[in-house]
């Protein structure tokens, strides 16, 4: 038996049958169609990075030591050009038919097909876009994650993690359900962002458009949201409470944009960090009251650096990326004190 080219092609864009479902599991289980089903992804991998217009030379850093420690000593049953497949495409800012249909690859090569999951992740100093098999799109921030049963069409959850903005399809007989550690938001068709980071203290939801509801535990409703609304949960407190704000200026970062209209620098260096993947160090904790406002797009960090001190009265120092004990390079350090 050969693989069908055309059947890989639907289940990557989502359009498979559960009969083209257990076919491409078979094609990753058999030994039999290992060879063919190489070629056919190295195929689709080439037509697609060539078509890839993102810069990713801010990536190399971390690709190389990503999938250096890799390396299997030996050969197992994800060897070959699948294997390297699954580390590249997981580190690259790639299109989300090649992440979603690596992460179904995932899901489809464990035993307990029943409970299969697809997880789409973007790694640090990256986003990520990606689409939902009912239509439902979306960006997924640095270091963030959404997972979804492989049966999502019959009921439309997701668990996120990190900071994702989401784009809704409306269905008002099947509610769209974003889990996250702290709380749930329920929808029905609508644009909004959800950060809920597991080192930060607060977690919010954004709304752009639509309507949505905030529910906590029991899923008892916290909040029902309107447009421009910001839901801010402090995690350890439990309290929270719900603000009016401009939502571009929190939701521009899936354009490639930070936009800050007078906010708390504290909330800046905070945002600046998850973009760069940057650790920063604030020397005085009076600097992060400071009000700022500006607007960032294609700035490297010393560029960002170099112009708060010019408007602001601070220096700074950035370090260069130390190798951790794991192999792996820690974030980039940046500490900040006032003049």
């Amino acid at each position: 038996m050969k693989v069908k080219k055309e059947i890989l092609e639907r289940f990557t864009s989502d359009q498979f049958s559960m009969k083209d479902y257990h076919t491409v599991k078979n094609y990753f289980t058999d030994k039999e169609y290992t060879t063919e089903l190489d070629e056919h992804l190295q195929e689709d991998w080439n037509q697609k990075s060539t078509n890839q217009k993102a810069n990713l030379n801010h990536l190399l850093l971390n690709i190389h030591h990503k999938i250096m420690p890799a390396v299997p000593k030996q050969t197992n049953t994800k060897t070959g050009w699948v294997y390297w497949f699954n580390r590249i495409a997981a580190v690259l800012f790639i299109p989300a038919l090649i992440t979603i249909a690596l992460f179904s690859y995932n899901a489809l090569t464990t035993e307990e097909t029943t409970d299969s999951w697809v997880e789409v992740h973007s790694p640090a100093g990256a986003r990520t876009q990606f689409q939902l098999p009912d239509g439902s799109k979306g960006w997924l921030n640095s270091n963030s994650s959404i997972k979804y049963e492989a049966s999502f069409k019959q009921k439309r959850d997701v668990e996120t993690k990190g900071e994702v903005w989401l784009d809704v399809e409306h269905n008002p007989e099947k509610p769209f359900v974003v889990k996250t550690n702290h709380f749930n938001v329920k929808v029905l068709g609508t644009k909004f962002n959800v950060v809920s980071y597991s080192e930060e203290q607060d977690a919010h939801v954004i709304l752009q458009e639509g309507r949505v509801q905030v529910l906590g535990r029991n899923n008892r409703v916290l909040k029902e949201l309107r447009p421009n609304d910001q839901f801010h949960l402090n995690k350890s407190t439990r309290k929270y409470a719900v603000n009016s704000i401009d939502a571009r200026t929190y939701t521009s970062w899936k354009d490639g944009l930070l936009i800050f209209k007078n906010v708390p620098l504290g909330q800046v260096f905070q945002r600046v960090g998850r973009k760069y993947n940057a650790e920063i160090v604030v020397h005085n904790e009076a600097l992060k009251e400071t009000i700022f406002r500006a607007t960032f797009e294609d700035e490297t960090l010393e560029e960002v650096f170099r112009l708060l001190s010019g408007v602001i009265n601070i220096k700074y120092q950035i370090h260069e990326r130390t190798l951790g004990v794991d192999g792996m390079y820690n974030k980039i350090k940046v500490e900040v004190w006032e003049k």
